[in-house]
């Protein structure tokens, strides 16, 4: 019976080199063709294999020699546990590992000194290589078991039979009876595992495609969704921005209509058509521009033009609520501010005054005030109104648009002009910061201050 055995044992392991040699040149080509990092852990894994065979083949006397033969199986079976922590996305602590095993060595060599049992000095090597095995089983089969597939169950069910393999070659290596049936198992598991890698590693491949595609898709929507935004974006300038050097124009049309000396107001209409030219130019570049919050194209600004223009914008719309626009311009004749004027006179300034006087009462008054301070030229547009509620101005802080209100005398608006100047503001470099008294807490001192920082140019 121990003969048959001798004789099947160099047969058995002429087919297990062969095997190993086969995978080895397989997990090659793998990494040729896709270079991934599970494929190079498996191209490392399998000439390991290799090299532990060729040590057991070589030492199979001597209780020590056997022993430390067998402990070169810790560097494959750590690249094993290495492929299962990848396929899960996880990384393996070969530091700890490599520092645990190298203590398992003078303790090896002590208890052959001593005179122990073949068990007794392979058990810390044993115990050194099931380690990684064990740490991944558990990992497979118990922490992540929610997340791994079937197919990485099924590989973690492999690591816990490795693991109790590797004990077994401590008690039962040197038991002629129990040899043969060591290296038949030990030709199952590496012969499940030369089936069972290269489909794991397919899967991974599978998984990681899936990802990067699906990492394509996100960011190609993201670059969709960013770009309609910012088409939205410049649709809602010209929709609010333009509303009212129209209405100027047709208030002053429809005077000329009615009344036989008419150059003055053909002045102020062609002036209103001179703001919306100037509208329409500054929005086509900024559709021009990849990047909105570029400050390439800000000059120095002068604030007297800009309040003379908003001045006229709104001059009817104020007359008829009887609301007082006071320009507080605290600023040398020299000062300039970094912006771009068309949108600052009609994207911020008619923005702010607009709300302002859509919200005021009759009989009322807005405050521009313009100063400089340490941290820049100061913009300040208050109004006696009844305030802004605190999620409305958050909104605005977020760029979001609101649900329009309806004004102190039944006017309707867009709801987004507070959002474009909070985008302009940006864009310009600049802060917008609110402070609003609610009317029905504060009956007396209710209204909003909306102050605007800007660099000096």
């Amino acid at each position: 019976m121990q003969t048959g055995a001798e004789n099947f044992m160099p047969i058995l392991f002429k087919v297990l080199f062969a095997f190993v040699i086969l995978n080895m040149i397989l997990n090659l080509i793998l990494v040729y063709t896709k270079r991934l990092y599970v494929y190079k852990l498996m191209a490392l894994y399998w000439p390991s294999v290799f090299l532990v065979f060729l040590g057991q083949a070589i030492f199979q006397t001597g209780d020590l020699q056997v022993t430390l033969a067998y402990g070169a199986s810790f560097l494959s079976m750590t690249l094993f546990a290495m492929i299962g922590h990848e396929i899960l996305g996880r990384k393996f602590p070969v530091k700890k590992f490599v520092l645990f095993y190298l203590a398992l060595v003078p303790l090896t060599l002590l208890l052959a000194m001593a005179g122990f049992g073949f068990s007794v000095i392979a058990m810390p090597f044993a115990i050194g290589t099931a380690a990684p095995l064990l740490r991944t089983g558990y990992m497979l089969l118990i922490k992540d078991r929610k997340k791994a597939t079937r197919l990485q169950k099924v590989f973690g069910v492999i690591y816990f039979v490795m693991t109790i393999h590797c004990i077994n070659f401590a008690l039962f290596r040197m038991d002629p009876g129990a040899q043969l049936w060591g290296w038949l198992v030990a030709y199952a598991l590496y012969d499940v595992l030369g089936i069972l890698l290269p489909t794991i590693a397919l899967e991974e491949a599978s998984i990681t495609e899936a990802a990067r595609l699906q990492k394509l898709v996100d960011d190609r929507t993201a670059d969709l969704k960013k770009s309609l935004k910012e088409h939205e974006g410049l649709l809602k300038v010209v929709l609010h921005d333009l509303s009212s050097p129209l209405m100027t124009m047709r208030f002053y049309l429809a005077y000329v209509k009615a009344n036989a000396e008419t150059e003055e107001y053909v002045e102020k209409a062609k002036k209103s058509q001179s703001a919306m030219e100037k509208i329409i130019l500054e929005i086509k570049n900024i559709y021009g521009q990849k990047n909105r919050r570029d400050r390439a194209h800000l000059k120095p600004v002068g604030l007297e033009e800009c309040f003379n223009d908003v001045s006229f914008i709104f001059a009817q719309k104020l007359e008829k609520k009887n609301i007082s626009l006071i320009f507080n311009n605290q600023l040398s004749p020299n000062t300039r501010v970094l912006a771009d004027q068309t949108t600052l006179t009609h994207s911020v300034l008619s923005n702010l005054v607009s709300n302002g006087l859509k919200f005021s009462y009759p009989n009322s008054q807005i405050e521009v005030t313009a100063k400089e301070e340490l941290n820049g030229i100061i913009l300040e547009v208050k109004d006696q109104g009844p305030g802004i509620p605190e999620n409305v101005i958050k909104n605005i802080l977020l760029e979001q648009d609101n649900e329009s209100s309806e004004g102190t005398s039944g006017e309707f608006g867009s709801g987004f002009g507070l959002s474009i100047v909070k985008s302009f503001v940006d864009s310009y470099g600049g802060q917008i910061e609110f402070d609003s008294r609610l009317q029905h807490t504060h009956p007396q001192e209710h209204g909003t201050s909306i102050r605007i920082t800007l660099d000096r140019a």
